[in-house]
């Protein structure tokens, strides 16, 4: 006989799965759903990288030295100043 557990288990299984059965668009929407978001970030960042990819938003190859005023904000910083703990 099985226990308690597994027949509960079992009409759960058996009850999802004829939920299922008889709504396919509401399964086909919920696997498509997360696709889409992936899809949907992946065009987003793609655009954010390529209006961030300009020669004014990097800083100079040579170094900050020879960089403009607006392309300092984008050099990196050797060695960054170290906050002090906050207590």
């Amino acid at each position: 006989m099985a226990s308690p557990v597994l027949a509960h288990v079992n009409a759960m299984y058996r009850k999802n799965a004829t939920f299922q059965r008889r709504r396919p668009l509401n399964s086909l929407c919920l696997c498509l759903t997360p696709t889409f978001f992936i899809i949907l970030l992946a065009v987003l960042q793609f655009a954010v990288n390529k209006l961030l990819d300009r020669p004014e938003l990097r800083c100079s190859p040579l170094g900050p030295s020879n960089s403009t005023a607006s392309q300092l904000n984008f050099c990196a910083i050797p060695q960054p100043n170290a906050y002090p703990p906050l207590y």
